[in-house]
């Protein structure tokens, strides 16, 4: 059974536990009458099994034969995502200590647990480790004291994710996962006869042109197997499934839901009754909630749909147990109380008595860095099942605490409009460097307090990047992770001797006009942007146009740039190149003879020392007065790794299932099928008129595959952005006869120090302004 959710703590004991914390508070007043969930006869609140201030995610559950429950989650507790498993000997009323399952320095998610009839226990989930995502298993014979080795089920070279894992009736085990190994995501299965010495080969259980994800597996009492899923086929995210009776042949497909929200992460169990229950989470009313739904004859007729949960936040990823009495047993994973945690519930015993407020939404702006001359307006929308009747923000400077600030929905305190449901506060300005971290205070109707998030939002006051070399370093991810790219420019800098300053996205957003105009007539801007980018954004477009009008001289490279600005001015105008393909699949480059930048060289942008990301490079063809720099290799270039008829413009291909998180880069990013070249092969170019230069890398030059190649690229790329001459004449340009300028030799000078750190003593921020606020000043 792949049983995903979470547990409860009594309400008593969960009421004396949270007053026990500093950040978090539950208040009931003796007036406030108990508010129920649709279990008529529930008279407990929900068992919380984790209570960590990192992530616990997507639980597992299974009641083995000596009574005992078994819980096992993936958490990033460790620093990573691995599997930690409690349980539980009293039906889950209080909880062991959390084990640790695996250790990996790559992801382990999503887990499914079951008990075979000799009372082994196996878990079964997906991992990174490999570099691509896979299967993998271990399993114990004495109730956790000692583990097999990690086992891989599966080693597809495109992904496999979301198993589940059963016994069938001749006690044969069965996994069952999602995988994209076909071009679409299909349910695949595998089994084994002999505790996993070898295992079938995999067996496609469904076909359709949409795709199918999660599934869920167990085998009834009568031997019949079911697999359920949820899949986009109807148009809508929706629950569907199969049953078999030997795991060979299997039913058509059947539609278990129908409603317009998006339903997905089912689990399925059958109690001792026979009676079939099916439970998943669902955003049909807005915020996800728990659902289930049953049938005691086989799948003739179901009951109708009943919500389990009714906390106005993130109930997700629920799993169900057989418990005694013939009810399900429910565990999912929540942010009730500010962070991710795993929660128990039995239907008929625990509801949902009086759930807390929750944070919906928080946001501070300027963002993702305020300045020190900025007015930082935070602002969040709240909610509760009953309502919202106080919201404050809680915060600190430099871990100095500040008196609370009152937030308001007036539409005049840094909130959106009046009576919208954000509420908003201003802080500031504050001098640079001021740390802030803050979180959001809420009281419902019933007494209730949270605050939320766990752990605090934070983020750093920056004072304007002020020049101190004349070189400037865009490093443009759209404000995600940079560090994985930016060496691959600042070594190469450094090495050249070449001091530079940098615009780092990650933390301070787009670059504005102001500061990009100081790198004009004397300077060089490299601008970086390995998939996709603020560059690839209208606004950024037009503020890169103005600085090249004033006689900027621009280094931009990335793969996708052509693909984003196809059409755009930026690209037609200024770069002067026209889109051939999005794709060429080509790895190998070829210098232009008697080109300046590239004369004599043949570069790879795979493998070696570099990025090895260039999955999705362009072809250009050049417009005058651009000339082409470097041009792909038919020869020696391979189709890029991974390519698949999905479009880029999800940025996820192929697409992946709800729990499967994204890379916090773009580099796992695939791309559609490879075109090789079409037209000229252009990879490169230049453009020389009389206000600006421009060099245009088709791909991403963290992808030369080669230190020494990377060297000599930039030093000859900024050595002609740099040089004064006149721009050639229109005559010239169409066929270049420069003689070849010989690679610049590494600079030996002394690096500049950048400027040092400001001494400044920093401004402490008013306790309690009264002036009127002031309006902060537009991202």
């Amino acid at each position: 059974m792949n049983t995903r959710g979470n547990s409860l703590h009594y309400y008593k004991w969960l009421i004396t536990t949270l007053l026990c914390l500093s950040q978090l508070v539950i208040i009931l007043p003796a007036s406030a009458a108990p508010r129920f969930a649709t279990l008529g006869d529930a008279s407990e609140n929900f068992v919380r099994v984790t209570n960590n201030t990192t992530s616990d995610q997507n639980p597992a559950i299974v009641r083995a034969s000596d009574g005992k429950l078994w819980v096992v989650w993936d958490s990033d507790r460790s620093g990573n995502r691995d599997l930690w498993y409690k349980t539980s000997l009293n039906s889950g009323a209080s909880w062991s200590a959390a084990t640790r399952l695996t250790d990996h320095q790559e992801s382990d998610l999503c887990p499914s647990i079951m008990e075979t009839s000799d009372g082994d226990i196996w878990v079964t989930w997906y991992s990174n480790r490999t570099g691509n995502w896979d299967i993998f298993y271990r399993h114990t014979s004495d109730s956790g004291s000692n583990w097999s080795s990690d086992e891989q089920l599966t080693t597809d070279a495109l992904w496999d994710m979301e198993p589940s894992i059963t016994e069938a009736a001749d006690n044969s085990i069965w996994i069952t996962w999602c995988s994209y190994r076909a071009g679409n995501w299909e349910v695949w299965a595998r089994s084994t006869s002999n505790g996993g010495t070898s295992w079938s080969d995999p067996i496609r259980i469904t076909t359709n042109n949409a795709w199918d994800y999660d599934p869920t597996i167990m085998v009834a009492n009568d031997g019949t197997f079911w697999i359920v899923w949820y899949s986009e086929r109807s148009g809508n995210r929706d629950l569907w499934y199969k049953t078999s009776a030997n795991g060979v042949t299997w039913s058509a497909a059947t539609r278990l839901t129908t409603d317009a929200g998006a339903d997905q992460n089912p689990s399925v169990t059958q109690t001792g009754d026979s009676t079939i229950w099916v439970a998943w989470h669902s955003n049909r009313d807005g915020h996800t909630d728990i659902w289930y739904k049953s049938t005691s004859n086989g799948g003739t007729t179901w009951s109708g749909e009943t919500r389990y949960t009714l906390f106005t936040g993130n109930d997700e990823a629920v799993g169900l147990v057989s418990m005694a009495g013939n009810e399900p047993g429910f565990v999912w994973h929540t942010d009730r109380y500010g962070q991710d945690d795993i929660f128990f519930g039995i239907r008929g015993t625990h509801g949902d008595l009086n759930p807390p407020p929750h944070v919906d939404e928080h946001e501070y702006s300027p963002s993702p860095i305020p300045l020190s001359d900025d007015v930082i307006s935070i602002r969040a929308k709240p909610s509760d099942d009953t309502s919202v009747t106080g919201v404050q923000l809680v915060w600190s400077v430099n871990s100095i605490p500040y008196p609370n600030r009152q937030m308001y929905d007036d539409g005049a305190h840094g909130d959106n409009l009046a009576g919208d449901g954000w509420y908003g506060t201003q802080i500031g300005p504050l001098a640079a460097d001021s740390v802030v971290k803050y979180q959001i205070r809420v009281t419902d109707s019933n007494g209730n307090v949270v605050v939320a998030p766990v752990p605090s939002t934070e983020f750093q006051v920056l004072g304007p990047l002020v020049r101190s070399a004349n070189i400037l370093l865009v490093l443009d991810a759209y404000g995600a992770d940079t560090d994985w790219f930016a060496t691959y420019y600042t070594a190469v800098l450094q090495a050249l001797g070449r001091s530079h300053d940098i615009w780092d996205t990650a933390t301070r957003g787009p670059i504005d006009t102001e500061t990009l105009n100081q790198y004009i007539d004397d300077a060089v801007t490299i601008w970086s942007v390995p998939a996709f980018g603020y560059l690839c954004t209208s606004e950024p477009q037009t503020t890169v146009m103005g600085y090249l009008d004033a006689g900027g001289k621009l280094f931009v490279t990335g793969q996708d740039v052509g693909d984003y600005l196809a059409a755009t001015t930026l690209l037609n105008d200024y770069l002067h190149a026209s889109l051939v393909v999005p794709n060429t699949g080509m790895t190998s480059l070829q210098g232009v003879t008697g080109d300046p930048i590239s004369n004599g060289l043949t570069l790879s942008v795979a493998g070696g020392d570099g990025a090895d990301n260039q999955w999705s490079p362009d072809e250009v063809d050049p417009i005058t007065p651009a000339e082409t720099v470097f041009t792909y290799s038919e020869s020696a270039g391979s189709p890029n790794r991974g390519a698949s008829a999905e479009s880029k413009s999800q940025h996820t291909a192929p697409r992946v299932p709800y729990h499967m998180p994204l890379a916090t880069s773009m580099r796992r990013v695939r791309p559609p099928a490879p075109d090789g070249i079409v037209s000229s092969g252009t990879a490169a170019l230049r453009v020389h008129t009389s206000d600006y230069k421009i060099v245009y890398f088709a791909f991403g030059f963290e992808g030369v595959n080669s230190t020494t190649d990377r060297q000599t690229v930039m030093s000859r790329v900024l050595s002609w952005l740099e040089n004064a001459d006149p721009p050639p004449t229109p005559e010239a340009t169409a066929t270049s006869t420069a003689t070849p300028v010989a690679p610049t030799a590494t600079s030996t000078a002394t690096p500049v120090a950048p400027t040092a750190t400001s001494t400044a003593t920093p401004v402490a921020p008013t306790a309690t302004s009264t002036a009127t606020p002031v309006a902060p000043t537009a991202t």
